[in-house]
């Protein structure tokens, strides 16, 4: 959804939504936009990793607790 506009982001979430009721098809989104991911979703996992400056993934997160993620998509989830 980057560079899209307010109206541009409904209308692909409508697609998506679309194409996934009437052909029954599961999709793969990538996105940081959290309004489109909790939206379009029946289940949601979140994959954060924090990297160290050698290139090392330090610290990996998994989530698919529901109030977690509503706090990521209000922004009051950080990692250290």
């Amino acid at each position: 959804m980057a560079g899209c506009n307010a109206i541009e982001i409904n209308s692909l979430m409508d697609l998506i939504r679309k194409i996934n009721q009437d052909l029954g098809i599961t999709i793969v989104i990538i996105e940081h936009f959290m309004k489109v991911l909790t939206e379009l979703t029946e289940e949601l996992l979140i994959i954060e990793s924090v990297v160290s400056e050698k290139g090392r993934i330090i610290f990996n997160l998994i989530e698919t607790d529901l109030p977690v993620i509503m706090a990521h998509s209000q922004g009051q989830f950080e990692s250290n």
